[in-house]
């Protein structure tokens, strides 16, 4: 139950927060049985508590089986660099959205930074590896 509710929660404020701070609309419910607000809908929580179950009856305890045979000397700096990696990775892939967003409004990048996001996450690669966003 607690993975229905945390995995409706999540995608709802996922969905929010998309909407409020990049006025893009990733996925829409609005048609579907029980959505709520178009943002989850009563069958998508239903299906992340079943996943929610199978992760911690099954994956997780096999997992943490292995996790727990690795060393900690060797654990941590691996638990660091895929820290670091993920706090870069999203910062730049919502850097690159912010950017392409003033990009289409028609600003001009004010940074060296912008710059380089100009020429490097353009609209064409954005849409290629986000094709929801060609519908924004």
């Amino acid at each position: 139950m607690y993975s229905s509710l945390l995995g409706g929660i999540f995608e709802y404020i996922t969905s929010l927060v998309l909407d409020v701070w990049l006025h893009a609309k990733f996925w829409d419910y609005s048609n579907m049985f029980l959505n709520i607000n178009g943002r989850t809908t009563i069958l998508f929580m239903i299906i992340w508590g079943v996943i929610g179950v199978i992760i911690l009856k099954f994956i997780y305890p096999f997992l943490s089986n292995l996790v727990e045979k690795i060393p900690y000397k060797i654990a941590f700096p691996i638990y660091l660099i895929v820290l670091i990696f993920m706090i870069f990775n999203v910062a730049i892939s919502y850097s690159a959205f912010v950017r392409m967003i003033y990009r289409n409004k028609g600003y001009e990048p004010r940074t060296f930074i912008g710059k380089i996001y100009d020429r490097i996450y353009d609209n064409e690669f954005m849409y290629k590896k986000f094709p929801i966003l060609k519908e924004i």
